[in-house]
């Protein structure tokens, strides 16, 4: 039996501004979901986007005049590999790491001290960035070190087959399973953040050494940007963008290699994610929040203020991470503070229904405007990534 998994399912459902909704059966009024019956997948028989889904010449099978199964073309039914709820917090203040069934109670692993600056799953295995190198878990509670000991680890990411992780002084690195790491060729440089799409993975300099490319996520080459610090990269719609951490505002890109300052020429952004039909982009320079349609022409939201350190949008609203809370909107345009009006937030998630925050605690919410504190009071947490397991 083929699998389809549900990052790649979260992926289509942010281009199509759809949302992944798991039923006991298909509801009689047609909606703009992409459906789970019974661990088979389901899809508007009128969308017929089954080549951005599964980014193969796969075909469907309609089943109905409403609604189509995704098969091949063989006649193969794909199943859905549904992750079971497990969430993984990283300490910012020396705690380790700590999970979560339901993104609401949470428990300390094995791991209980360290600071953990980002965490990450993907094909079957959990991966850590700690201030004492790499760590791995196969099902997010227990975790063993890497053959990476030490040296600070910032971002990690996994996509085409291979695993990228970004260090402070130590280079880039590559693995094929998240547990054996190999240094690439960038070796004694700093980096803030890796991403991978559209065939290519950028690198986000750290040490007044602005952007890297990689076709393989092995050998790296430094892009027109050679200088300046960045804190920021996303892809999507067909263009890149890249936040600068060192007031020289946003960047983009259509192959990530060569980039153009874009009508934003100063200030730091922290974040930049897009939705399918929408930027924004969150100031590190206590300039609030931004947004385009492009990815090239910037506007300034009706918050003009303060430092935002994430911004991601999942079922239908975005949430954004400030010095002062959590605000929350449905356009990415005009925001609002949500009951959450005042501590920093670094990170936010969503998964399985629920939305988490960390920063100063844990916090979750079912709707992404009121947020409940978590069992967790006290501490300082900088990333946080749900839902997660092996099937």
């Amino acid at each position: 039996m083929k699998i389809i998994d549900e990052e790649i399912l979260k992926a289509y459902d942010r281009k199509k501004g759809t949302a992944v909704k798991e039923v006991d059966s298909l509801p009689s009024t047609v909606e703009n979901r992409v459906y789970i019956v019974d661990g088979k997948i389901y899809v508007k028989s009128t969308e017929i986007a089954t080549k951005e889904l599964l980014t193969t010449d796969d075909d469907i099978n309609t089943l109905s005049s409403e609604y189509s199964k995704i098969i091949d073309e063989t006649g193969d039914e794909f199943d859905y590999n549904k992750n079971n709820g497990i969430w993984v917090v990283g300490s910012n203040s020396d705690n380790g790491l700590y999970y979560s069934e339901d993104g609401k109670t949470w428990t300390q692993s094995n791991i209980t001290n360290g600071y953990f600056r980002s965490v990450y799953y993907d094909n079957g295995i959990w991966v850590a960035c700690s201030n004492n190198g790499l760590y791995y878990s196969e099902d997010g509670k227990t975790w063993t070190q890497s053959n990476i000991t030490s040296g600070r680890f910032y971002s990690v990411y996994y996509d085409n087959g291979i695993w990228v992780a970004a260090g402070s002084g130590k280079g880039l690195y590559y693995s094929e399973d998240g547990k054996t790491w190999t240094q690439s060729n960038i070796t004694n440089d700093f980096f803030n953040l890796v991403y991978y799409d559209n065939g290519i993975w950028v690198a986000a300099g750290n040490n007044n050494n602005g952007l890297y490319y990689s076709e393989d996520g092995k050998t790296w080459t430094q892009s027109n940007i050679t200088s300046g610090d960045f804190y920021s990269v996303y892809y999507d719609n067909g263009i890149w963008v890249a936040g600068s951490n060192s007031d020289n505002g946003l960047y983009y890109s259509e192959d990530g290699k060569t980039w153009t300052q874009s009508n934003i020429d100063s200030g730091s952004f922290y974040s930049v994610y897009h939705n399918g039909s929408i930027w924004v982009a969150g100031s590190n320079s206590d300039n609030g929040l931004y947004y385009s349609e492009d990815g090239k022409t910037w506007t300034q939201s009706n918050i003009t203020s303060g430092y935002f350190y994430s911004v991601y949008y999942d079922n239908g609203i975005w949430i954004a991470c400030s010095n002062n809370g959590l605000y929350y909107s449905e356009d990415g345009k005009t925001w609002t503070q949500s009951n959450i009006d005042s501590g920093a937030f670094n990170s936010v998630y969503y998964d399985n229904d629920i939305w988490v925050a960390c920063g100063d605690g844990l916090y979750y919410s079912e709707d992404g405007k009121t947020w409940t504190q978590s069992n967790i009071t006290d501490g300082y947490f900088r990333s946080v990534y749900g839902g997660k397991s092996i099937k």
